[in-house]
């Protein structure tokens, strides 16, 4: 029985011994897939985010993430909205409707941000503070 010969960056390999990840060769087995060049192993805990391998932890950082497959973040220090990406949870510290905003000025009703001094919340509508629930 004959092997498929397949082709990696103009090197040769056998189908069933490695698979090819954007021209990097990589052994068949623990490995899970690829992230740019890099193959993914299934022994650590790497993510992949817009083709960038990281650690799920690191030492230094903490506990990371992946913003909308655009950017690794921390988790404890930023946040990351679905519209407009990573925050510092110092100035924003939550998300409203996939926007990042200030609890402190701004509060969110059914996915609208809206001012607490002037205005309130009632179940799912925005009120003027001097209407009631």
């Amino acid at each position: 029985m004959a092997l498929l010969i397949l082709a990696c960056a103009g090197l040769q390999f056998e189908q069933d011994r490695p698979f090819c990840c954007n021209g990097t060769v990589f052994p068949l087995t623990g490995y899970r897939g690829c992230c740019g060049s890099f193959g993914l192993t299934t022994a650590t805990a790497v993510r992949c985010c817009r083709g960038v391998a990281y650690e799920v932890y690191s030492r230094t950082d903490g506990l990371l993430g992946c913003c909308n497959q655009q950017a690794v973040y921390k988790t404890a220090t930023h946040i990351c909205c679905s519209e407009d990406g990573v925050h510092d949870r110092q100035i924003k510290d939550a998300c409203c409707n996939g926007i990042g905003y200030n609890t402190a000025t701004y509060g969110c009703c059914a996915n609208q941000m809206f001012h607490p001094e002037t205005h309130h919340c009632c179940g799912s509508e925005i009120r003027n503070v001097t209407q009631s629930c």
